[in-house]
């Protein structure tokens, strides 16, 4: 039996026949092709998938907010632009990375207001804490509800509209602007890292996997673009406006009142549970 080096064969897994990406990169470094890179990511080019290591701990978790932004706006090798939409200059794009975070948020917070994990969290922490875990839930969850852009069908008609699920209810109207800036300003001062926050604390002490690890790699990413996410490119960040901020959370429900065109928008930007 011939023994083959694992290089060896990992060269051959990836060769330039067999991965076309491989090819493009090669071709673009030796005769200057400008390969036009995505403002969409597919679900495994989104944070969650991006920072998981297999192994061990990842570095994400220690690094400099402002050092973590600069990175997340490196382009992808699958062909992304960026490592998240927040890092993208459009607003709306912004919006789509926000909902995101807004998603699992919700979906955490909820799983820790069900009575089983109340009493286990009772066990688990001092009297003191448990009360500021659940003062600062009853605070925040309304606020991600209200901002959290709905479930968006696009219209169809013809075959479309006959095969479709008979359970879709078609758009939701939006909500009025006044009020998703109003808690949009909830969830902008609670992203300050100079707060203490009792649900950050439990959120990245719980996640070593699953659905607390998706939460916290989105709050992450919307940490780093609340902190740093001013100006055009990551090396002019600075603090984020709360003004820009509202606009993007107001973007996607803007979109989401006016129904969307699914020939344009990538599949799960707007997979939210009204």
């Amino acid at each position: 039996m011939v023994c083959i080096p694992a290089h060896s064969m990992l060269d051959n897994d990836f060769s330039q026949d067999s991965n076309p990406e491989k090819a493009v990169a090669k071709a673009t470094m030796q005769g200057g092709i400008q390969e036009k890179k995505r403002n969409w990511l597919k679900v495994y080019e989104t944070l969650p998938c991006q920072l998981l290591k297999g192994y061990g701990a990842a570095k994400y978790v220690k690094i400099d907010d402002k050092d973590m932004w600069i990175q997340m706006h490196e382009p992808l090798r699958s062909g992304a632009s960026c490592m998240s939409e927040l890092c993208m200059s459009e607003t709306d794009r912004q919006g789509v990375g926000i909902n995101r975070w807004l998603l699992p948020l919700k979906s955490y917070l909820e799983y820790q207001n069900e009575n089983v994990n109340k009493v286990r969290n009772k066990m688990i922490l001092n009297v003191q804490m448990f009360d500021q875990v659940y003062a600062e839930i009853d605070k925040i969850l309304p606020s991600v509800i209200v901002c959290l852009a709905p479930r968006k069908y696009a219209e169809k008609t013809g075959a479309n509209l006959l095969r479709s699920s008979g359970s879709q209810t078609g758009t939701i109207a939006g909500r009025p602007q006044s009020e998703l800036e109003k808690h949009a300003k909830i969830l902008y001062d609670w992203l300050d890292v100079k707060q203490v926050s009792r649900i950050r604390m439990l959120m990245n002490w719980q996640a070593a996997g699953g659905l607390a690890y998706v939460t916290s790699c989105h709050h992450r990413g919307v940490q780093c673009y609340r902190m740093c996410g001013a100006g055009s490119t990551a090396e002019k960040a600075g603090t984020l406006s709360l003004e820009t901020f509202q606009a993007a959370i107001v973007s996607c429900h803007v979109v989401g009142s006016a129904g969307i065109d699914e020939t344009e928008t990538a599949d799960g930007d707007f997979a939210a549970s009204a």
